[in-house]
């Protein structure tokens, strides 16, 4: 009977050092995919991305068989898919547009609040 131990990286020089070689991959995926998943921007991705590495990399095997760049790249596209799959739900749609206050009636029909008061 085999017996195996899961590997924990907890050393914190690991986890920065990690984190700052994805770094470029997680810039490249969050400009990539930013036109893809409505109401993120990049900077909205790629904090999203950074967060999941961030808990995900305690659990990296450094004797398994993927490089560290490899399991990286997995756990980051699986994000991405989650992203995606998540931004299509219903609830994440806007379904009424929204005109701010300070707006004079524009291609919208937005109505100032002047105009409110008018007709009420």
């Amino acid at each position: 009977m085999e017996i195996r131990i899961k590997w924990f990286v907890t050393d914190m020089p690991f986890l920065e050092a990690a984190m700052s070689v994805a770094e470029y991959d997680i810039f490249q995926l969050a400009l990539k995919y930013q036109t893809f998943i409505p109401g993120y921007t990049a900077e909205d991705i790629a904090q999203e991305l950074r967060f999941e590495l961030w808990k995900k990399l305690p659990k990296y095997n450094p004797t398994g068989t993927a490089s560290l760049r490899t399991w990286t790249l997995v756990v980051l596209r699986y994000k991405i898919y989650r992203l995606r799959r998540d931004s299509k739900r219903y609830k994440r749609v806007v379904h009424h547009s929204t005109c701010p206050f300070e707006d004079e009636r524009n291609e919208t029909g937005c109505i100032i609040s002047d105009e409110l008061h008018e007709q009420t």
